[in-house]
């Protein structure tokens, strides 16, 4: 008997798991990060503004910067160019207001 309950459980985790992933793939839930801080989401685009806005940063006075690697893309002057959105993006944000020195 307990040959024939073992291909059954495996039969039941197999079924699981792949409900598991088809819920995953269905969401789209997007992970990424805005000055080292998680953030998610299930667009699949958006703008750099829509990007600070979520991360509770302020447009007005500040810039969105992608960091890849070594290289690095300003998005000042660019708030509202659409960001094909992907996983593992990071950002940081800059600000345009000069802090003053103390």
């Amino acid at each position: 008997m307990i040959n024939e309950e073992k291909p059954h459980e495996r039969h039941e985790r197999k079924e699981h798991h792949e409900h598991h992933e088809h819920k995953e793939h269905h969401e789209h839930l997007i992970e990424y990060t805005v000055d080292d801080e998680p953030q998610k989401t299930t667009e699949k685009t958006m703008t750099p503004s829509q990007i600070l806005e979520k991360a509770g940063i302020n447009i007005a006075d500040h810039y969105l910067v992608q960091i890849e690697g070594q290289h690095q893309e300003s998005y000042q002057g660019k708030p509202n160019e659409p960001l094909h959105m992907h996983p593992k993006m990071k950002f940081v944000s800059v600000s345009k207001v000069p802090t003053p020195v103390s």
